[in-house]
């Protein structure tokens, strides 16, 4: 799963995925890892939508090497 941003609506159905590995640009992750819960809510987050084992399944895209998709695209 790749989230561009962390309000509500987009990481909202990743605890239906278990098995998915989430990624997400450092940055956006940097915004709002440290707010409390309040400003959390004012930022339009809500950290009870994470997975429990978020950490443990997610990196940064910026930092996952780039792989060629097999048929999709040709030199």
């Amino acid at each position: 799963m790749v989230l561009s941003h962390f309000h509500a609506d987009h990481p909202a159905g990743l605890r239906d995925f278990p098995n998915a590995r989430i990624l997400y640009k450092r940055d956006a992750h940097t915004a709002i890892k440290d707010l409390g819960l309040l400003a959390s809510v004012k930022a339009g987050c809500l950290p009870g939508l994470l997975p429990d084992d978020f950490e443990e399944r997610s990196a940064f895209i910026d930092e996952t090497p780039m792989r060629r998709l097999p048929g999709i695209f040709r030199s």
